[in-house]
């Protein structure tokens, strides 16, 4: 931007308070930054609707795995339940400002009623899918129509008080779709990353890139994914990341009688290449059998002869093409 601030800006005003790092655990889960026990659960959503936190880290922590922690404790919390609310279990959590009996407040471990707000499970999807959908599943098999209306989740119930709001919030609404997204295909924080401005902030502010993300790389993808390379812009390095997953094949018993779904793990031819803008090829990565799993390439400009500019990175596996943007700067 013509009239950016400088990075001391982030320093002196928005984490110089002292309740900005922390360190503790909860639950057994380390929270870095943040209150105790996280706080609402926004707090890890609006933020993050655009940004995204994955694979990068300040001098204070990855956000990503901040995240995760926090909505992690929040699901220990009503697991432990320790003020006695009705309906709180492994698959009924989440804590943040919603609608409640009283009419408005925020929510959180340390400010309980026993309002549980769909949002706050629903939006961070992208860090705990599992617990999520669960979630979501739970609470539409347990209560239909008293949570779930024709606008989706209503904003939030309360058991304990045989409560359930007929409204829905937009700003509650919004995070759950725009979350849902970037769990499905991180549309929205790749459109948001790829603006120019992003990288020249990162950098300012000290991001650096982070493998140690918690994203488990042992579990077996179940769809082709290729993501947003990382930094871009980019130089001299910048790392793209994909995923091969397993097919679900049909197995018969010996007699015919059943049919068993599984899933395979044969190897599928893959290849990566780059195109310049005219769509001529200046760089093959990848070109060879793989098995399922999730890849990290390390794009290195001093392997190839590239000059600056935009450039588009393809990956092709079986009958999966995606293609991405991305920009070299000398």
């Amino acid at each position: 931007p013509k009239y950016g601030i400088s990075a001391s800006s982030f320093y002196n005003a928005w984490t110089n308070t002292s309740y900005y790092v922390n360190g503790k655990s909860f639950y057994g889960y380390k929270l870095w930054v943040g209150w105790d026990y996280g706080g609402p659960l926004f707090f890890a959503h609006y933020s993050f609707l655009g940004f995204d936190p994955r694979n990068k880290k300040d001098k204070y922590c990855n956000y990503f795995e901040n995240n995760k922690n926090h909505t992690l404790i929040h699901r220990a919390y009503a697991i432990a339940n320790p003020k006695k609310f009705v309906g709180y279990d492994e698959n009924t959590w989440g804590f943040t400002a919603s609608d409640d009996p009283n009419g408005y407040d925020v929510h959180e471990p340390n400010k309980d009623n026993g309002t549980i707000s769909p949002t706050a499970a629903l939006s961070s999807m992208p860090y705990t899918p599992k617990e999520s959908i669960e979630f979501l599943k739970n609470i539409y098999r347990k209560y239909g129509n008293k949570v779930f209306g024709d606008y989706g989740f209503k904003d939030a119930f309360n058991p304990t008080k045989n409560w359930f709001a007929n409204s829905y919030l937009a700003i509650d609404q919004g995070p759950i779709m725009a979350m849902i997204e970037n769990y499905r295909s991180q549309t929205l924080w790749n459109k948001f990353m790829a603006n120019p401005e992003i990288q020249p902030m990162l950098n300012s502010i000290g991001f650096v890139a982070d493998p140690t993300d918690v994203e488990n790389e042992n579990e077996i993808p179940i769809t082709f994914k290729l993501e947003q390379n990382y930094p871009n812009p980019f130089n001299p390095s910048t790392t793209i990341k994909y995923s091969v997953p397993s097919v679900m094949v049909r197995q018969a018993h010996h007699d015919n009688s059943d049919v068993i779904p599984s899933l395979s793990r044969d190897e599928v031819h893959v290849s990566l290449k780059v195109y310049d803008m005219l769509g001529r090829e200046v760089a093959t990565l990848v070109n060879e059998n793989q098995k399922p799993g999730v890849y990290n390439y390390q794009l290195s400009i001093s392997n190839y002869q590239l000059s600056s500019g935009v450039y588009f990175y393809q990956l092709k596996a079986g009958n999966f093409i995606q293609a991405k943007k991305m920009i070299l700067m000398k």
